[in-house]
């Protein structure tokens, strides 16, 4: 039997390790372990993704 519990046709959560600081050098925040990222989020920078609005076809 698995230990994570299947809940009406959804994927269990994904988990990282427990204990995990923040990867800024002085920063001693720890990163939930549901958090896929290395930064907390004060230290943690986005990255720019294109605007998901559809926009005209483009000219040819």
């Amino acid at each position: 039997m698995s230990s994570i519990k299947q809940v009406a046709g959804r994927r269990p959560k994904k988990v990282y390790s427990e204990g995990r600081a923040c990867a800024h050098p002085g920063c001693s925040t720890l990163i939930s372990r549901y958090n896929k990222n290395e930064f907390c989020w004060r230290h943690f920078r986005p990255r720019p993704e294109p605007a998901r609005i559809p926009g005209p076809p483009p000219q040819a």
